[in-house]
Parts: C-alpha cells; sequence; structure tokens
C-alpha cells in the first residue's frame, strides 16, 4: 500500500514522508539521547523497523486514545539508529496510508484498500481481513502443541482492530502462492493474470524496490527491508522473509529474488521462544539453494558452450578498439581449452566468455558477455591478485579460466560466507545478465546470423561502450571506443 500511494504520487515526501505530515492528532515520541534530531518518524522507518518504537500496540479504546499514548512512549532507540520489531510500527503504518486513501476518496479504511486494491485485482478470492461466518469453515484449526487443545480464533466475526495493519489477515495455499509469484514479477501460477495485469497492482520496479531495499545490522549478514521484509544472506544469496505466528498459527514467506525462487508454508503452533514462521520454511528453502544453483549452473554452462556457425565467427573474429586492444577469438576446443568465444582485454581490461543467445526471434548475431577468471587470464586481467593458480576445472563445472570459484582474488574466508565471489567476481553474469554484444553491418545495419556482409560495429548494450574494427595499419576508420 506504502508504494502504490507513493507511486501514485500521493505522499508529499515519498517514502520519507513524515507521519505528523499525515496522521491527524499525533503526538511524535522522544528518543533518549537523540534530542537534537528535528526528524520525526517517517513511513519508511516504520517498514524498516527502524522508528525505534515499541513492539506492542498501548490499550486504547478510540484511535486518539492511542496516538495520545504512543507520544508518551520513549522510544527503544533513537530513529534509524537500530532495528526493533514492532507491532505498534506496522499498526500505526497501516493506519497512516489509511488517512491518505481516505483522503483521495480511495478506500474507506485500509482493510478496505487491502481487499479491493491488491487481494482482488491478483484474484485472491480467498484471503482477506473480515472473516464472517460464512467462512469460517474455510480455516484450519489452529492447535497448541503441546497441550494439544484447539486455539479459538483471534478474533470474533467480522471484527478488525486499530493494530490489524500488523497482521491481521487471513489466507490460503492457493492464494499465497499467487502472493509469491507476484512478489518475484512471476505471472501467476494458476495462469489467472501476466505480468502486465501484475503491473496495475504495483509497478514492476516498485516490486524489486520493496524487495531489495534494506537497513543493514551490523552482523553483514541480516537486515530489515523497505517492505519490511526480514532479510537473510544465505548461500551467498540474500533472502526476503517474511514470517510471524498467532495463537494456533505459525507460518513463513522466503524469497530469493535473484534465483526467481519462493516458497511459503504454515503450521499448527503457537508463539513461543524457539521462532516464528523461520521454524517452517526458511531451513527447507535454505536447503533447496545449493541444488537450484547446481541446476542453473548446468544450464548456464550448456548455453555458454553454443557456438554461432564458422562463418559468423569468423565475421566477428579480430582486434576491436585499437586503443584497448579488445581482441575477438576462439578459444581451442577440449581438452586443451573451452571451445568458447573469447572476448580478451574487455570492458574495463577484464576478459570476458560470450554466450551466443541463439536463436535471438528476429535472427540478430547478439551475444551475453561472462566476466571470466582463472590463471590463464591474470597477465591479461587487472587482478587484484597477481600469480593465482586454479586447475583448468573447479567444483562448479566451469571451464577453468571461466571459473571464479577457485579464485584467489575471490576468496576472502574471514567474510561470510567465506567467499566473494557472487559481488567482486560478478557471478550473476553467469546468470546471463550481462552486457549484450550486438554487431552491425555497415551502414548500421544489425547483423544477422547466416548473414554474408563486413561487420564493422560492435555495441555492448548496458555498459554505453561502442567498439569499431581496428585497422592494423590504423587508417582511417580506426576511432577506438566512444564511452
Amino acid at each position: 500500500m506504502m508504494y502504490q500511494l507513493r507511486d501514485r504520487g500521493l505522499l508529499p515526501n515519498g517514502l520519507d514522508t513524515a507521519v505528523a505530515e499525515l496522521m491527524p492528532g499525533w503526538v511524535e515520541p522522544k528518543a533518549r539521547g537523540d534530542e537534537f534530531s528535528t526528524r520525526g518518524i517517517t513511513l519508511r522507518s516504520l517498514a524498516m523497523q527502524s522508528s525505534g518504537l515499541p513492539r506492542e500496540t498501548p490499550s486504547g479504546s478510540t484511535e486518539a486514545e492511542i496516538l495520545t499514548m504512543i507520544g508518551a512512549l520513549p522510544l527503544v532507540h533513537p530513529r534509524f539508529s537500530g532495528t526493533s520489531y514492532s507491532n505498534l510500527g506496522l499498526a500505526l503504518l497501516g493506519r497512516t496510508l489509511e488517512k491518505v486513501a481516505i483522503a483521495h476518496g480511495l478506500a474507506s479504511s485500509w482493510e478496505d484498500w487491502v481487499e479491493a486494491q491488491i487481494m482482488a485485482p491478483l484474484n485472491m478470492t480467498r484471503s482477506g481481513v473480515f472473516y464472517p461466518n460464512s467462512k469460517r469453515d474455510w480455516f484450519a484449526e489452529g492447535v497448541d502443541p503441546v497441550s494439544g487443545e484447539v486455539q479459538p480464533l483471534p478474533c470474533a466475526p467480522n471484527c478488525t482492530e486499530w493494530g490489524a495493519p500488523c497482521g491481521s489477515a487471513f489466507s490460503t495455499a492457493h492464494d499465497m502462492a499467487t502472493w509469491v509469484a507476484f512478489l518475484l514479477n512471476q505471472p501467476s501460477p494458476w495462469d489467472e493474470w501476466g505480468r502486465a495485469e501484475a503491473a496495475k497492482v504495483l509497478d514492476p520496479s516498485s516490486v524489486r524496490e520493496m524487495r531489495g531495499e534494506a537497513f543493514l545490522q551490523p552482523d553483514g549478514i541480516s537486515a530489515v527491508g523497505g517492505a519490511t521484509f526480514e532479510m537473510a544472506f544465505a548461500n551467498g544469496r540474500w533472502s526476503a522473509n517474511k514470517l510471524g505466528c498467532d495463537d494456533g498459527y505459525r507460518s513463513d514467506l522466503t524469497l530469493y529474488p535473484s534465483l526467481g525462487f519462493g516458497m511459503w508454508g504454515a503450521a499448527a503452533s503457537t508463539c513461543d521462544l524457539y521462532g516464528d514462521g523461520d521454524a517452517v520454511v526458511f531451513p527447507a528453502a535454505h536447503r533447496l539453494v545449493p541444488p537450484l544453483e547446481a541446476v542453473l549452473t548446468a544450464r548456464a554452462i550448456a548455453l555458454a558452450q553454443k557456438t554461432p556457425p564458422p562463418v559468423d565467427i569468423a565475421r566477428i573474429s579480430g582486434n576491436w578498439c585499437r586503443r584497448d586492444n579488445m581482441t575477438i577469438v576462439l578459444d581451442a576446443s577440449p581438452p586443451s581449452g573451452s571451445g568458447l568465444l573469447r572476448l580478451e582485454h574487455g570492458p574495463s581490461g577484464y576478459p570476458f566468455a560470450m554466450r551466443w543467445l541463439d536463436p535471438t526471434p528476429n535472427g540478430e548475431l547478439r551475444f551475453r558477455i561472462l566476466m571470466a577468471g582463472g590463471s590463464e587470464t591474470k597477465t591479461e586481467a587487472k587482478a587484484v591478485v597477481e600469480d593465482a593458480p586454479q586447475p583448468p576445472s573447479t567444483a562448479s563445472g566451469w571451464p577453468g579460466w571461466l571459473a571464479t570459484d577457485g579464485d584467489a582474488a575471490c576468496t576472502q574466508p574471514s567474510i561470510a560466507p567465506g567467499n566473494l565471489c557472487p559481488i567482486s567476481c560478478f557471478r550473476e553474469m553467469a546468470r546471463g545478465d550481462a552486457a549484450e554484444l550486438v554487431f552491425e553491418e555497415k551502414g548500421g545495419v544489425v547483423a544477422r546470423a547466416g548473414g554474408g556482409g563486413v561487420i564493422e560495429e560492435m555495441a555492448m548494450h548496458g555498459l554505453g561502450i561502442v567498439c569499431y574494427r581496428a585497422s592494423p595499419s590504423g587508417g582511417e576508420r580506426e576511432v577506438g571506443a566512444t564511452y
């Protein structure tokens, strides 16, 4: 809801809009040791659990009473000095956004907005905030695992309360699969809507933003995200999690956005000190990431090892950008080489493998570049560590010169989880997310596979680099690289 209202231009200062600007009757609470700060609690600080508000909502009978009680509370810590989980903060966030929706005639309440603007367009028909008697038979009974006693539903029919935005909603496994797909920018798993329909609920870039931005913790491997996600760095990747519990239930949603992988689960249980929903799904998701990585790596290797026909290899091979001395060569066939196309002295001096995008929809001769590692390229690349030995092949399965997992320049045992390759050695490029090479013939015509025209230009889309074929004699077509 916060990102939806921001994208509509209804928050005066975006996510950094202060609660005081939107909530009538707001009294700013004070923080010990922060007497010189003039900033109030903002929407972003509430979403990131960094507002300093205490955990639970005061027991007032009206909103005015609750706001007065909040104003008298001391903050747990100064704003943005750390994080502390606050159901009160999430409730306040929802009720503050509610005032914006009401003021613009878009909804009558937070509950109304969630059901009409989020759940309904995603066809989450068995999810909601209110559950009248007609829906009570939908619910699995919550059970205390110790006593075995059935736990009553936490709210009577047709009721809601001021603190509801901190988690008073219900759903089903079917609808939560839909929600996971939406959060991963994927189409409905039930073919009920596609990406175009999802974009009407929230812009895809905003979905990525709320998954990705976070307030980092001192341990370096955890954070609280902009959409209240609890984030953890595990298996060399960031996961975004939302977990919690109520009497009789606990649940967990875990996302690994960089893998397009998500899980949701629930169990009959109770709230206790042994963990919330993280005892349900996160351990399972954590164990599934390595085999998923292995499958994706094998797929990426298979794609990277495809090369275009010899006639096209001959058309693009040779020297480019005389100033930077970029050269495209075909690496020797196994066992002495990889059999892959290779861009030597690529962007910033690093060598790259060239993954052929075969086939493109219109037959264009296009490639993605994948950053290469390995000892064979150390004298050619601007390596962080010189003379780092590496065997011809590594545990990842990549050819030695393309692999990074055995490269001493990437390994830092003192930094969790003991390897910096996912960051410093551009492992994401091995997923096909790197810059795209496009070759053009004379006159700016994009070269097509199997064509016969002379290729004169190489453009690196995404890097802003255009190279012309270098003339050995330094003739007039020697332009070098333009940035």
